[in-house]
């Protein structure tokens, strides 16, 4: 009888981590475009922004790419150059120093 119990806790709680798995991969990111709306999101959400780049600093581990809206993205190093161009980001909230920051998901030019 308790095997059969654990199992049915088992399959109840991998049904519910993968409903959260779905929930999270298929919510859509927020359109935000100023520090303001980055400082209200909590850490972990998506967020699209559109905006210009208009300066890109790199330190050997990591990429700052500065939008003309003032928000900054953090990056790879790698990541290509954007200078002057406008672009669409897609990044992810997430806390440095007690406030909000954006990690970089994606970046295409728009």
């Amino acid at each position: 009888m308790q095997n059969k119990l654990k199992e049915i806790a088992l399959i109840t709680s991998l049904l519910g981590i993968l409903i959260l798995i779905i929930i999270t991969l298929l919510s859509k990111p927020l359109q935000i475009s100023s520090q303001t709306q980055l400082d209200n999101l909590t850490e972990n959400q998506r967020v699209i922004i559109t905006s210009k780049v208009v300066k890109e600093s790199q330190t050997p581990f990591s990429k700052t790419i500065y939008l003309e809206n003032k928000l900054r993205v953090y990056s790879d190093p790698e990541t290509p150059s954007y200078r002057n161009q406008n672009v669409k980001v897609i990044a992810k909230v997430e806390k440095y120093n007690n406030k909000n920051s954006l990690q970089l998901l994606k970046i295409s030019p728009e």
